[in-house]
């Protein structure tokens, strides 16, 4: 495992926390839209994310780090336009759900959402319940992952199961989609969901980690990776042109970082 431990840990650059002083968000209040309001939270504080009814207009960054979105089919957007406008640099779009299940709007969204420069991928919720290699070619068929694309995600949250269920399912879709499609999945869970039905299992960190952590400064070590790639950590905003209340995610990098994950294809092991 010495080996997918350094990969790991080159894709994602974890910030150690002790470097962390804290950050700042810009953003206006629904109240008074013309009224900027920073707001900071330092490490001894406890960070609750951006308030719910908050409209989102800036961030500030951090180490470097950039903003993304990431929205289903309960999300509709009226102008990818203006979501650029509001520092929104990447997006993932919810494009398929067990072996059946897909979203309407996915393709318009990728279409539109990258003609204004936003950098797109496509996420498939996994049902373990279900064929594993039969949801990677539904994912793969309806997806259309091209080389400019972000890496796919699997998403793992929506169903119970067992780890003995679990860990064949992730498997083999993770290496059916990376041998088709060219590029290494992301793996989107929480810290709950993961040492419930994960915990113990080390192969998983050869794929980078998207940690769904909303509601504190700083996610904590899942093992068995060795820092994230992508943190969500709010799903209680509002940007202008969505509907509802789409995920707020941090890149672990700059924008440059962010393009050559996006072209960079397979990653050999």
């Amino acid at each position: 495992m010495r080996l997918a431990l350094v990969v790991c840990t080159d894709l994602m650059r974890s910030v150690p926390l002790s470097s962390q002083s804290g950050f700042s968000l810009l953003r206006r209040s629904l109240s008074s839209p013309n009224r900027p309001l920073l707001y900071r939270k330092n490490i001894n504080n406890t960070y609750t994310g951006i308030p719910p009814g908050t409209s989102w207009h800036k961030t500030c960054t951090i180490n470097g780090m950039i903003i993304g979105i990431d929205i289903s089919e309960k999300n509709n957007v009226t102008s990818w336009v203006e979501v650029a406008k509001n520092q929104v640099r990447f997006v993932y779009l919810k494009c398929t759900d067990g072996i059946a299940g897909t979203v309407a709007t996915y393709a318009g969204n990728k279409k539109n959402a990258k003609q204004t420069g936003i950098l797109t991928g496509a996420y498939h919720w996994l049902n373990p319940a279900q064929d594993a290699v039969v949801q990677a070619e539904h994912f793969i068929k309806n997806a259309a992952i091209v080389d400019d694309d972000l890496p796919p995600v699997v998403c793992l949250e929506l169903y119970s199961t067992s780890k003995t269920v679990l860990e064949p399912k992730l498997r083999t879709f993770l290496e059916t989609a990376e041998t088709r499609i060219g590029k290494r999945p992301l793996v989107y869970t929480s810290a709950t969901y993961w040492k419930k039905y994960m915990a113990g299992i080390e192969w998983p960190c050869e794929y980078p980690l998207w940690i769904d952590e909303p509601g504190v400064i700083w996610p904590a070590q899942l093992f068995p990776w060795a820092g994230w790639a992508i943190w969500q950590f709010s799903y209680q905003v509002k940007i202008p042109s969505v509907s509802g209340t789409p995920g707020l995610n941090w890149f672990n990098g700059s924008q440059a970082d962010l393009q050559a994950l996006a072209n960079e294809g397979l990653v050999k092991r």
